[in-house]
């Protein structure tokens, strides 16, 4: 018996050992290691709360996404690690519910979400969305806060409008119009990924010119200002022959962008193209003729510019005429004072 206790415990602990001797030694596997320990209750909380997404039962997902806060409320307070997978899930069921019973099934665990991650974005503008069948009043400051943390996120103020033309508050409805047609600082940091442009919001774009061999240059100019045609410069140390360029936009999904002009300057020479003159694609945006270009995107807009013919020269710097403007969420007539 003694025999057999010794060749269990050596079964099991000569493996475990082996485990604890290579975490001890290499320090990238301890990072995965914990990593993939976080990850491990998102993950299995995700298919129990799936299933019941799938049948339309938010009941049955809101009381797993409470479970799911509760590990989190005892992992540890405030915002921590197991937070990303609880917001994920709770994405999950959120972003599929639609009518009002849909959305009032997962307002207990919303409440306790927001009033748990306060400072959260997606926190607050999930619960004003359920609120918004409940305590109305109660949503809109739920958006008021929503929109001072990320004022160029659509939104708050898509849920704030909708709200306030349901209950007939005319000037309410105007009010928010106007806010979101002028914010245009803050914006997305996404978890999960990294953007080409870094942090979505309403500010940065790059310019990369592109030459014969797919060599590329890059420059970024973080000064973009809606409504208006401005001037944007890109500055390039050397200069390179551009068969085509990529203008990288860090927006968010409704913003128009209108190029009037591209001036290609090489050693004070200025070559100067004009709408007829160039062609543009996009990775995912609309076009929506003259030259404008609808982003669509959370993860920002990429326009493809390509010469009507030949190839745009030798540039050291580029100067855009670029006009951007953000398109309405409702009705003009919504939105009158």
């Amino acid at each position: 018996m003694q025999k057999f206790l010794l060749g269990m415990l050596a079964a099991v602990g000569i493996p475990v050992a082996a485990i604890a001797v290579l975490l001890l030694a290499n320090s990238n596997l301890r990072h995965i290691a914990y990593r993939a320990a976080l990850e491990l209750p998102g993950e299995g909380y995700f298919f129990l709360i799936r299933r019941h997404v799938l049948s339309r039962d938010f009941a049955g997902a809101n009381r797993w996404l409470e479970q799911h806060l509760d590990l989190v409320e005892r992992f540890s307070a405030g915002r921590n690690t197991l937070l990303p997978g609880l917001a994920r899930n709770a994405e999950l069921a959120v972003e599929r519910a639609r009518g009002s019973a849909d959305h009032l099934a997962l307002l207990p665990f919303l409440r306790r979400f927001s009033s748990n991650q306060p400072d959260f974005f997606l926190a607050r503008i999930w619960f004003a969305r359920a609120l918004q069948f409940a305590q109305p009043k109660e949503a809109f400051k739920q958006l008021d806060a929503a929109a001072n943390m990320i004022p160029a996120d659509n939104r708050p103020y898509r849920i704030a409008i909708n709200l306030a033309a349901k209950l007939g508050l005319k000037s309410t409805a105007a009010r928010w119009c106007e806010r979101y047609r002028k914010a245009q600082f803050g914006g997305l940091d996404p978890y999960w990924y990294t953007t080409s442009v870094v942090g979505q919001g309403m500010r940065r774009m790059r310019l990369g010119i592109v030459g014969p061999d797919d060599k590329e240059l890059g420059a970024v100019n973080a000064g973009i200002q809606l409504g208006g045609k401005r001037s944007y410069e890109f500055t390039y140390g050397n200069g390179m022959e551009v068969d085509k360029m990529q203008l990288q936009l860090g927006v968010l999904p409704g913003v128009s962008v209108k190029i009037d002009a591209i001036h290609i300057i090489s050693r004070s020479v200025q070559r100067s193209f004009w709408p007829a003159d160039f062609v543009l694609t996009s990775w995912s945006g609309f076009h929506l003729g003259d030259n404008r270009v609808l982003a669509t995107s959370k993860d920002g807009e990429t326009v493809f510019i390509y010469p009507a013919e030949g190839s745009f020269g030798t540039a050291d710097k580029v100067v855009m005429d670029i006009e951007f403007e953000r398109l309405a969420v409702a009705s003009p007539r919504l939105c009158e004072k």
